[in-house]
């Protein structure tokens, strides 16, 4: 008996009795293949009380009168089965999965999983491109959980590209964050999406952080070239704003409380080099909210008050500075007086012991 090439359906030969038997098989075999739906694929062994026409796909392990019919198309017809060898490039529904599968060849792929995996591109609501093969256009885009929790991998291939987050104002960049051209993180900003500024730099390294530069050299580095200046302001006036930095070694720390004007460091004719605050080894150096500066004193009595030994600088004679200018009252250690060493003061004009009120000569 010769059949159809595709669906091998029987054809009636010439002369052929019982002409009904084959065409009732061909018709019973086109109503089993065409608009393909199955009950199920992941079944090994038929039904109890299958309804005729029902069709399934004999999972790996078949058994019973499925046994040698893994992956094929078995039909409950007429209270028997009978099976059908898939051709590549079938497409059946299958319900308890709800999901579209198709033939290979060999075996069965679902058909939205191998389109996807992998894709070009992709573009939701919008159309994707060559650059951007994953082009979503929402109002918001969740990424969620399938566990405790996720995390979002951005990766390049060696420590001189980047890898970053770009946010856009009319499709002009204006901030970046990311590894740009650098393994360390980095925070840049721009007013026009060309040139971007590093506002902030975290070395991988050592951790320490950068403040208008690349290369901190301490936890936390703050430079800038015109202006190097650290600004911690308190907008809400009375109690509640301050400033404390706490010494890890001994838990003493210096405080800064009140008003922003409370603490100020500023000069107006240089940039000062540097500003160091730096607890001793007992007491608590603070600044109050009346204008005075204690070190190792929490109760300042004038404007400055220390409560310890204090240091001044010492001079060599010919080596002073000019009393004019450091201004009446600055107090030096003179090293080389015909006495000895001497504390010498200045009245305005010149330098005197403290002594004898006698020039320094």
């Amino acid at each position: 008996m010769t059949t159809t090439a595709n669906l091998a359906l029987p054809y009636i030969e010439p002369n052929q009795a019982q002409k009904h038997v084959t065409l009732n098989t061909a018709l019973g075999m086109l109503d089993a293949v065409i608009q393909i739906g199955v009950r199920s694929r992941s079944i090994v062994a038929p039904p109890l009380n299958p309804r005729n026409g029902e069709r399934f796909i004999p999972a790996s392990e078949a058994e019973a009168a499925w046994a040698g019919h893994v992956g094929e198309m078995a039909i409950y017809q007429d209270g028997a089965w009978s099976f059908i060898p898939p051709q590549g490039g079938w497409l059946v529904f299958v319900e308890d999965e709800n999901a579209l599968i198709v033939r290979d060849g060999s075996s069965w792929r679902n058909v939205i999983a191998s389109a996807l995996n992998p894709i070009g591109q992709i573009g939701i609501n919008a159309t994707a491109s060559a650059i951007n093969r994953l082009t979503v256009s929402s109002d918001a885009t969740l990424f969620d959980h399938d566990g405790e929790g996720h995390q979002l991998k951005l990766n390049k291939v060696n420590t001189g590209e980047t890898t970053s987050c770009l946010f856009q104002s009319g499709y002009s960049g204006r901030a970046e964050v990311g590894l740009i051209d650098t393994d360390d993180l980095s925070f840049k900003v721009s007013s026009n999406g060309i040139d971007f500024e590093t506002a902030l730099t975290l070395k991988t390294d050592t951790g320490f952080a950068g403040l208008g530069t690349d290369v901190p050299a301490s936890r936390l580095h703050v430079q800038q070239d015109h202006d190097a200046r650290l600004t911690i302001d308190t907008v809400q006036s009375g109690a509640g704003g301050g400033f404390d930095i706490l010494n890890s070694t001994d838990g003493q720390n210096w405080r800064v409380t009140g008003s922003p004007s409370n603490f100020k460091v500023r000069d107006h004719t240089a940039m000062l080099d540097k500003f160091l605050i730096m607890p001793g080894a007992s007491g608590i150096g603070a600044i109050m909210n009346t204008p005075r500066f204690g070190i190792g004193t929490t109760s300042p009595t004038a404007q400055l008050h220390v409560n310890g030994p204090v240091r001044i600088g010492a001079y060599a004679k010919a080596n002073l500075p000019d009393a004019a200018t450091t201004g009446a009252g600055a107090i030096v250690l003179v090293t080389d007086e015909a006495s000895g060493v001497v504390l010498a003061f200045s009245d305005g004009a010149q330098w005197r012991r403290v002594t004898d009120r006698a020039t320094v000569a």
